[in-house]
């Protein structure tokens, strides 16, 4: 068994009980935007995020995550 926990950019953290071969068992924390979710009154105005990087002059690499206003 083992506890996996799955998010994605507007997709909110779930964590639930699976078993070796990948079956799910149950729902740790399903935390799902149901009408009486906080975010619920929100969730129409979610935008998707820019992801991407730039390089400095030492050659690292600076990795940002831009939300852009939803009116924009």
């Amino acid at each position: 068994m083992y506890v996996d926990s799955f998010s994605t950019i507007n997709i909110l953290q779930q964590v639930s009980l699976q078993k070796a071969d990948g079956e799910q068992l149950t729902w740790l924390s399903k935390n799902a935007v149901t009408k009486n979710h906080p975010l619920k009154a929100y969730q129409a105005n979610w935008v998707k995020p820019t992801i991407s990087s730039f390089s400095l002059d030492d050659d690292s690499e600076l990795y940002y995550r831009l939300y852009k206003p939803y009116n924009i």
